[in-house]
């Protein structure tokens, strides 16, 4: 058996070995050590000499900074917007990717690593603060053809049937709008829709023809 070498002392990056901490799950010996930002993290030994962990994650935050900085992207408002779908469509942490990516729903290849070329497209194709990215079928990607910019109100009429609604006579069942409304004591069913705003539009011409089915 193999015996492990003491790294204490030694400094691998930005970060000074301190003392053992003992063995992962993976039988991997793990090193505390000290940052130059001043932070501990606990790194494993072949991590430390190979290079792939040379901060506690200080210098991927400045460099991605600097990056911004150069591309002139750190303050331009509509670089959250891109970062944002890309993470929901990427990272299967981010919040709603079991809507975008766990669909299979993709940033185009234009777009995915070029926020640049989002910006531009944006600044020519309608953006105003305050608007948000919509795609008009919720289907298919993020990609020019199928992206435009709309107000909170609409892009919320436009989205997948998923959590609570509060639009009175709408319920959510299997991914689907359902328009609802008890009649003498009887719930009817006015059928099924897949946006909200479909079900609103439904329920418009039913109260126009006080709740009687119609041909319009």
């Amino acid at each position: 058996m193999s015996v492990c070498k003491d790294l204490a002392g030694q400094k691998f990056g930005r970060l000074t070995v301190l003392f053992r901490n003992g063995s992962n799950k993976h039988k991997k010996v793990i090193w505390v050590c000290l940052c130059e930002c001043g932070k501990i993290t606990n790194v494993i030994t072949t991590n430390l000499k190979n290079g792939d962990t040379k901060s506690c994650g200080c210098m991927q935050k400045e460099i991605a900074s600097k990056m911004l900085t150069k591309h002139g992207f750190a303050n331009n408002i509509l670089y959250p917007i891109w970062q944002t779908m890309k993470q929901r469509c990427s990272n299967s942490k981010a919040n709603g990717y079991k809507y975008y990516g766990g669909r299979g729903i993709s940033v185009c290849k234009e777009w995915e690593n070029n926020p640049g070329a989002f910006i531009k497209w944006a600044q020519n194709n309608g953006y105003k603060n305050g608007l948000q990215i919509d795609r008009i079928d919720n289907d298919k990607n993020y990609c020019p053809e199928n992206c435009r910019f709309v107000t909170h109100r609409e892009n919320s009429l436009n989205r997948r049937p998923y959590g609570k609604i509060s639009v009175k006579h709408v319920s959510i069942k299997r991914g689907k709008y359902i328009v609802e409304k008890r009649i003498n004591g009887k719930t009817r069913n006015f059928g099924s829709f897949q946006t909200l705003k479909e079900a609103e539009i439904k329920i418009n011409s039913l109260k126009r023809n006080n709740w009687v089915e119609s041909n319009e």
